[in-house]
């Protein structure tokens, strides 16, 4: 199925037009734990996007702000201060606020990334969601849940704060669809525990090889517009075939299966690389050749790891603690 066009003003209820005049970007909640904003748009259906981790405190700053500013569309950010998997209290405290926005419009989606994927999941119920779209989201970071299947979040948890952080049945509303990477075992026993808590709700689209970051595989607007279009209104089966399609054209999966054969065909995951690294961002071509010089050693290939060990100091100047650790392992 084709993704439909997002809804144009003219397609919008009634009930939207106060909601609709009011197209100015501002605060609309603020506590040491959360920051909220409200970003004016067009359409019957407002985004509700959650921060992740590392988003950091910038005013007037939230997930998906400029993708949402360019597609016109009315958006809610809801910002983690300090990375706490926004926490049960301080989301009680903001959600009047932000329902009465939500109030005007027929659908809400709520969309987010790993911990902005948890957000979304965790509150789809209390915010009435009809659409969520949640990227390698958490079911939980607490150690009495994940045990040792996901080690990843240790350093955020905080007793008492994240017992009981889990997401469970209850609270997950609307179709939920859950973007992951199958490859990466975290994610996946992470995706696992959200399909086997609401599996009435949570639709599971696997995207291999795309690792721990698969919403880059959606980067550029116009995609993001057709992935929040074709799963409002799209079966399960065409959101899968339309994120399987963006998977096909993203230069992370060649670097994804160029990673995985660095230790059976180097030769073939170099060429592989090398064909693609013109498209990728600094930080993601640094990630190969650390993962390349460590397979490199693993065979003692010194020449390789020479040669690869030199390439990583062309990035000492815009990741020097990267590099100098790499240098200090390996070189």
């Amino acid at each position: 199925m084709k993704p439909q066009p997002t809804p144009s003003a003219d397609a919008s209820p009634a009930s939207n037009d106060g909601a609709r005049q009011d197209r100015t970007m501002h605060e609309i909640h603020n506590s040491a734990a959360l920051r909220v904003y409200w970003s004016g748009g067009v359409g019957d259906a407002v985004v509700v996007t959650f921060s992740h981790v590392g988003h950091g405190d910038a005013d007037g700053e939230f997930f998906a702000r400029t993708v949402v500013e360019k597609l016109g569309l009315p958006a809610i950010g809801i910002v983690d201060r300090h990375d706490a998997w926004f926490p049960a209290e301080a989301m009680r405290a903001a959600i009047g606020e932000i329902r009465a926005r939500i109030a005007a419009f027929r659908e809400v989606v709520l969309f987010g990334s790993s911990m902005g994927g948890y957000g979304a999941l965790r509150w789809s119920r209390d915010l009435q969601a009809t659409t969520v779209i949640a990227w390698a989201p958490q079911w939980s970071i607490s150690p009495n849940d994940v045990g040792d299947a996901d080690r990843r979040y240790r350093r955020f948890y905080v007793p008492g704060l994240h017992d009981g952080m889990a997401v469970t049945h209850d609270a997950v509303d609307g179709r939920a669809f859950v973007f992951f990477d199958p490859c990466e075992p975290p994610d996946r026993f992470q995706a696992g525990r959200l399909a086997a808590v609401a599996p009435d709700r949570v639709r599971l689209v696997p995207m291999p090889r795309l690792g721990h970051e698969v919403g880059h595989a959606f980067a550029a607007s116009a995609t993001i517009r057709d992935l929040i279009s074709v799963c409002r209104h799209g079966s399960a089966g065409e959101a899968v075939a339309f994120a399987l399609g963006a998977r096909r054209r993203s230069p992370r999966r060649v670097v994804g299966v160029s990673c995985a054969l660095l230790d059976r065909r180097a030769a073939c995951a170099h060429r592989l690389f090398e064909a693609v690294e013109h498209r990728l961002p600094e930080n993601l071509r640094l990630s190969w050749i650390e993962a390349a010089a460590d397979a490199a050693h693993r065979a003692d290939d010194r020449v390789r790891l020479a040669a690869l060990v030199a390439k990583a100091t062309g990035f000492a100047r815009t990741a020097p603690e990267r590099v100098q650790r790499l240098v200090e392992r390996l070189g």
